[in-house]
């Protein structure tokens, strides 16, 4: 967002459609909080999984249980951590 001077902010001339821009950068925009069961944004559940990762290494992130059984991951994020627990290996294996 630009702000046009008068302390109002406008989107740029040519954005993107919503369907193209990235979850965390659409922030509160994506709309996900009221159908949350911790009632939070998507952006914020990205951040409960990346704040869960610190300190694990790959076969640690490898054996986190994708069900929804694990208490703590839980707490801090409620989405399907399928994708991200692939994506996140696959960009350590490319390190």
């Amino acid at each position: 967002m630009e702000s046009n001077g008068r302390g109002l902010s406008t989107l740029p001339l040519h954005s993107p459609p919503i369907d193209q821009i990235p979850k965390n950068e659409l922030g509160d925009r994506y709309g996900m909080r009221s159908a949350s069961a911790l009632g939070k944004e998507w952006y914020e559940h990205s951040a409960g999984w990346c704040g869960y990762l610190k300190g694990k290494n790959a076969v640690e992130i490898g054996k986190l249980s994708a069900d929804g059984t694990d208490a703590d991951l839980k707490a801090l994020c409620t989405v399907s951590v399928t994708d991200l627990q692939k994506a996140t290996l696959k960009a350590m294996a490319e390190q």
